[in-house]
C-alpha cells in the first residue's frame, strides 16, 4: 500500500489554504499557455485544488520526477532542498544499494551524512531520511 493510500499524504479540497492573489498573478504571468492562462483567468480560481485540476486538465499527468516509488520521490526531495541537481546526483550514487528504508534505518545517521554530504545541510537531511524512513508505510 502506498502512503496516499494509507492517508498519510496531504489531501487537498475546498477546505485547503486559498493561494493569495498575488501568486494567482503571478501564476497567470509566467504561463507560456495563452490557453491556459484564459482559463484560469476566467475562472478565477482561489484555491489550491481548483488550480491544480485546471493544470492537469490542460497538461495531463507529467512525470516531474525521476523516481520509481513514492518514497524515492521524498528522499529526492529531501536532497534538492537548498542545493543543485548535480549535487543531488552525486549523493543517489552513494546511496546506490543502500536506498530502502530498512537500510537507511540501520544506517548511522553520520554515516549517512556523510554518503549525501555533497547535497549540503547533510546533517539535517540524514536526520530528516532517518524520520521519513521510519513512516509505517515505508518502514514496512
Amino acid at each position: 500500500m502506498s502512503c496516499s493510500q494509507s492517508g498519510l499524504a496531504p489531501q487537498y479540497n475546498i477546505h485547503s489554504p486559498r493561494i493569495n492573489n498575488t501568486v494567482l498573478q503571478t501564476m497567470l504571468k509566467t504561463t507560456t499557455h495563452n490557453t491556459m492562462h484564459n482559463n484560469l483567468k476566467a475562472a478565477d480560481p482561489t484555491t489550491f485544488n481548483d488550480i491544480f485540476t485546471q493544470l492537469q486538465q490542460h497538461y495531463g499527468h507529467l512525470p516531474w520526477w525521476p523516481a520509481d516509488t513514492e518514497y524515492e520521490m521524498m528522499v529526492g526531495a529531501i536532497l534538492t532542498q537548498n542545493t543543485n541537481w548535480k549535487n543531488v546526483e552525486k549523493a543517489l550514487a552513494n546511496l546506490a544499494g543502500k536506498f530502502t528504508p530498512p537500510q537507511i534505518l540501520a544506517m548511522p545517521v553520520d554515516t549517512l551524512a556523510q554518503l549525501i554530504r555533497s547535497s549540503g545541510y547533510y546533517n539535517q537531511k540524514a536526520t530528516k531520511h532517518h524520520h521519513l524512513s521510519a513512516i509505517p508505510c515505508f518502514a514496512g
